[in-house]
């Protein structure tokens, strides 16, 4: 039941965005719809195949250009990044398209069709070291891509900091390991007893005794 609510949330999405670690670990990971039903669903609502794949990356010295995300010829991709990634990026892919960076998110003029399928793009969305995920959101939204899916723990804890999450998604096996993550993984800062969010209960459901998957709103500041 979590292989099919993730890709039923994949065949609902415009984009997704998972980390260059994923790719890592996982030499035949991809962001297809893994399920022909729920894939075709998505084709005849209108929408590619596959949602938009957005993999965040600080140096481009972490992509795997092996990997079959790479070598499939169904798969848009966008890179996240920042200035000084593009040159490794290009010398990846030398066939890159580059986006930014960009004035303001207003400064903006851009559509879906711009990013082909087996074609990698990059997004420059800081001239600095630290991406910026409002330049992400702001230039996915001049594409006219409304849902984006953030598979990310490190994306999904930073996008909360920033207000910028809306829901999530967020499955409970009664199964417990230990581990030293002190927040939804493993890199970005604990939240603190004077600043964490907070999310209301959507939807609650069990597909057994000791497996629940929940539906949780993530409240803006002023909603708390």
């Amino acid at each position: 039941i979590d292989w099919w609510i993730l890709n039923l949330l994949r065949a609902s999405s415009d984009a997704i965005i998972f980390g260059a670690n994923t790719l890592n670990r996982e030499p035949t990971a991809t962001g297809h719809v893994h399920d022909e039903h729920l894939e075709q669903l998505r084709v005849d609502s209108g929408k590619l195949a596959v949602p938009l794949n957005i993999i965040p990356t600080l140096d481009g010295m972490d992509i795997p250009t092996h990997h079959i995300e790479f070598q499939s010829s169904d798969i848009p991709v966008l890179f996240y990044t920042v200035n000084s990634a593009i040159p490794v990026l290009k010398a990846l892919f030398p066939s890159l398209t580059v986006f930014g960076p960009f004035a303001s998110i207003e400064a903006m003029e851009v559509s879906y069709s711009i990013i082909k399928p087996g074609d990698p793009c990059a997004l420059i969305s800081s001239m600095d070291s630290k991406p910026n995920p409002h330049i992400l959101l702001g230039f996915l939204k001049r594409m006219g891509i409304e849902r984006v899916l953030v598979e990310s723990p490190f994306l999904t804890h930073l996008f909360m900091q920033r207000q910028l999450m809306d829901a999530l998604f967020i499955n409970v096996s009664c199964l417990y390991v230990g581990g030293n993550a002190m927040s939804i993984g493993k890199l970005g800062d604990a939240f603190t007893s004077q600043n964490h969010p907070h999310t209301r209960l959507q939807s609650l459901a069990l597909h057994s005794d000791h497996f629940l998957f929940t539906r949780q709103e993530v409240l803006k500041e002023g909603n708390l």
